[in-house]
């Protein structure tokens, strides 16, 4: 039985990629807003304040340039590929993240994918280890 079944109108791909279009729109703002201000380009650790995991290794084609190693993105226009992204390929791939957009809905799972951390357990022998899937980067 599925609750929010009628709040699910777009595949979960797409929501993934519509959230890094976002996430890169985010981005790019701050950051030459914050240069602006200051006169002068950010640093690596300032510019992490405006990153998110799941647009590492994707940017607006303007910003992209003449990069030798830049590629399209098919499923986000305007978008290049610099380096696979293995976080957004896990979650377009395992299933737990499509039963949970099923569950919650479109908004909702673009909000989640958006704004939160997200981390699983890592189990070992000994202890679980946590890996980040999306947000900020935790220091």
């Amino acid at each position: 039985r599925n609750i929010s079944q009628s709040n699910v109108s777009e595949p979960f791909h797409s929501i993934v990629d519509r959230t890094i279009s976002s996430l890169l729109s985010f981005q790019q703002y701050h950051v030459r807003k914050q240069e602006q201000l200051r006169g002068k380009e950010l640093t690596w650790l300032e510019l992490q304040k405006y990153t998110n995991l799941l647009s590492l290794g994707y940017e607006f084609l303007s910003d992209a340039g003449k990069k030798v190693d830049a590629r399209s993105c098919q499923n986000i226009p305007g978008v290049v590929c610099r380096h696979l992204n293995s976080t957004v390929s896990y979650i377009k791939e395992h299933k737990s993240f499509h039963l949970l957009h099923g569950l919650i809905g479109d908004s909702m799972m673009f909000e989640l994918l958006k704004s939160c951390y997200i981390l699983i357990p890592v189990k070992n022998n000994r202890c679980t280890n946590y890996i980040q899937l999306w947000g900020p980067p935790l220091r």
